[in-house]
């Protein structure tokens, strides 16, 4: 308000200065702004609208996918967590596991996982490949891992 004020006074003071009092006045900030009018359309809005609403389901669909990735993360982390468990065990086991294939399930996380280690020759006849594949409940494939040990002797 006190701005407003100045203006005026200015206004006063220049009006007086030039000894014309019949020039128009000049049209001061706050006065053009009542002259034209104020807001947005309704045309403005909608555009707006649009694009806030077009923002605000990318942003939906973004939570969406990283929703689903954190579960199929957590799945396959839990699967390695299975795969390393069988691992632990056929590496620990004073005799090496048979030549072939093997079946388990195991529990873990809550949830049911299969697990399938396949023992073979690797190219250096001292040693044993160990192959070990995870699947969930539903049959994906959560985990695979491979590790290698010292056949018997």
């Amino acid at each position: 308000m006190a701005r407003r004020n100045q203006f005026v006074f200015l206004r006063r003071q220049e009006s007086r200065a030039a000894g014309d009092s019949a020039r128009s006045p000049r049209l001061l900030p706050a006065q053009e702004h009542k002259r034209g009018q104020s807001g947005f359309t309704l045309l403005e809005m909608l555009v707006a609208l649009a694009v806030f609403s077009i923002a605000a389901l990318a942003l939906l669909n973004l939570e969406t996918v990283t929703v689903t990735n954190t579960n199929r993360i957590a799945d396959r982390t839990i699967g390695q967590i299975v795969a390393r468990n069988v691992a632990v065990e056929a590496l620990t086991d004073p005799a090496p596991p048979s030549i072939g294939t093997e079946n388990g399930e195991e529990m873990n996380g809550g949830r049911n996982w299969q697990w399938t280690r396949v023992t073979g020759p690797s190219p250096e006849a001292r040693i044993l490949q160990i192959d070990i594949a995870v699947t969930d409940a539903s049959g994906e494939r959560a985990a695979d891992l491979t590790v290698f040990r010292f056949a018997a002797q």
